[in-house]
Parts: structure tokens; sequence; C-alpha cells
């Protein structure tokens, strides 16, 4: 196979562009303040934050749990179902957390053939179905973000 000269110049001229963009980049900085600098800079108008000193002490923790991406469908894979509802008795109880945080595509919204995608009714009762059954929402606070195939029916 033969390169063309103009190839291989078009090709040095780019990765040259590359290089110099990339050193511009690299000479403005956003960060032209120090954390302390910025704190005597703004005529006391910012504060330090608050330091805690957590040492061997729980008292500021708070345990949370996120899962994603349930994708519970009425077509492909049941097992989802019974594994949300595992989740929710055995992990959920084990860690304890004070937050849930069930963050989109809960459900699958495609058609059977797969060519195509809406929301499935079925497949959210299936989802409030596992919520209410395990009684979660009295355990730990629930909250579900939806997600592409939640909002968009992708």
């Amino acid at each position: 196979m033969k390169i063309a000269k103009s190839t291989i110049i078009l090709l040095v001229f780019v990765l040259m562009l590359s290089i110099f963009v990339a050193n511009v980049a690299d000479l403005i900085s956003v960060d032209s303040h120090l954390p302390d600098e910025t704190l005597r800079d703004n005529n006391g108008w910012w504060t330090r934050p608050k330091y805690y000193d957590i040492g061997n002490s729980y008292d500021h923790l708070i345990w949370f749990l996120q899962i994603s991406d349930l994708h519970i469908s009425i077509f492909k894979d049941p097992s989802r179902i019974s594994e949300l509802k595992e989740f929710c008795n055995m992990t959920v109880d084990s860690i304890n957390p004070a937050v849930v945080l069930a963050s989109g595509d809960l459900t699958d919204a495609k058609n059977e053939d797969e060519m195509g995608s809406k929301q499935i009714l079925k497949e959210w009762q299936y989802y409030k179905y596992v919520i209410d059954e395990t009684n979660i929402k009295e355990r730990t606070l629930w909250l579900d973000v939806r997600g592409n195939h939640d909002n968009f029916n992708v």
C-alpha cells in the first residue's frame, strides 16, 4: 500500500497542531489561587468549611447504597425481579444504609423483538410490587431516579 506524500504531511501537521493546542491548554489555568489565597482575597465573604476530625468515631458517617440499571423486563431475564427482591431483603438489611438510590433504567422498556421501545406498564408494576412486598421504604429512604429507558423509551 502506497502512502502519498501529502497524507504524511497532513498527519505530521495534525500531530504538531495537537501538541501545540495541548501546550497552550496546559498554560491556561483556572486554579490561579491557592485555597488560602482565595480565603484572604474574598473580603470576608467566604469562610473556611468546617473540619470534622472523625477519628475513630462514626458520628458523622452516613451509609448509602446505589443501585443502577435494573432493567426489569417482562421479555428478558425474569431473574432480575428476584435479584431485586434479594437486594432489598438481604443486601440492604446487611448494610442498613440511611438511603438507597436506584439510579436509572429501572425498567427495560424494550419490545419483545427489541426492535422498538415503549413504556410497558407491567414492568413498572413488577418494580412497584417488589418495593411494596419487601417493605423497603419502611427500613430506609428509597429514592429512584429515572434513566433514559425510563424517560425516553430508549
